[in-house]
């Protein structure tokens, strides 16, 4: 089952289960097309929603060609689960200590 599935990947990545619950509900909300993967489209939509974009503001294409390349680690051209978690982890769930990947970039440009 997914649940089973999901506890596995938590235990193999030292996670709590309700941690990868989390963003199993986000991936799934960023796979509009229901395909278990994220592609280049949705993971733009997922860059605006998640760096919650202002009206009127795009992002330089070659950032997001730069965030996709780091994170389509297997560089297959989409997203799998896995991937999205360690992206994910990386740039939005603040316990790492890195920013946003564009704070710096809008904080400067407004």
């Amino acid at each position: 089952s997914e649940q089973r599935e999901l506890r596995q990947l938590a235990r193999k990545h030292g996670m709590k289960f309700a941690n990868m619950d989390f963003y199993k509900r986000c991936f799934d909300e960023f796979d509009s097309d229901q395909n278990k993967f994220i592609d280049a489209t949705e993971f733009k939509a997922l860059l605006y929603r998640l760096n919650k974009m202002p009206e009127g503001y795009s992002l330089p294409d070659s950032r997001v060609s730069q965030l996709w390349a780091e994170a389509d680690v297997d560089k297959n051209g989409v997203l799998d689960f896995e991937e999205f978690v360690f992206f994910y982890r990386k740039y939005y769930d603040g316990k790492t200590g890195e920013k946003c990947p564009f704070t710096r970039f809008y904080c400067t440009s407004r």
